[in-house]
């Protein structure tokens, strides 16, 4: 699997402060790519892992709740890795961290949204979480806009690199 590693600020593993995993879909339909926007981002549907989760359970989960939809991990083959050293990652305690994030991207088909059946997360259901589908030019576009979210530049910086790779 492709390895790509985001370090603008040449940190090194002794800097780091937290480790997240994560896994993201990347479901395309009608030249459009699926995403999830909230607090003024933009990312992949999918999410990160949780405690004794593997990355493949986390990518299943993480698609009932955004979309309603129950996907199988054989929908899916794997596509590649974004590791990202992030410098004063402004956390939700308002704590800033240097933290390593790996995210692992899967390609699958689109299944479908079902309104009725999302289990969105409180902070996902209070800053009105949309999913839908956007081009290429329309993501880029929406990156490195101004915003009241501090986390906004983090998010924006592994778009723009997820941008180059996916074909559409």
């Amino acid at each position: 699997m492709k390895e790509i590693i985001i370090n603008d600020d040449n940190l090194k593993i002794d800097d780091i402060e937290k480790i997240k995993k994560k896994a993201r879909a990347i479901l395309i339909k009608d030249n459009k790519i699926l995403v999830g926007v909230y607090s003024d981002v933009v990312m992949l549907p999918g999410g990160g892992t949780e405690k004794g989760e593997e990355i493949e359970d986390t990518l299943i989960r993480e698609l009932e709740e955004e979309t309603g939809i129950k996907y199988d991990i054989n929908d899916f083959k794997k596509a590649f890795n974004i590791t990202c050293y992030q410098k004063d990652y402004p956390t939700r305690s308002g704590k800033n961290v240097n933290r390593l994030v790996s995210t692992y991207y899967y390609i699958g088909e689109f299944k479908g949204i079902d309104p009725e059946k999302l289990k969105l997360t409180d902070e996902e259901a209070s800053v009105d979480f949309k999913i839908d589908f956007f081009t290429k030019e329309e993501l880029k576009n929406r990156l490195y806009k101004e915003s009241p979210n501090p986390r906004k530049p983090f998010f924006d910086r592994e778009m723009e690199e997820l941008l180059k790779i996916i074909q559409v």
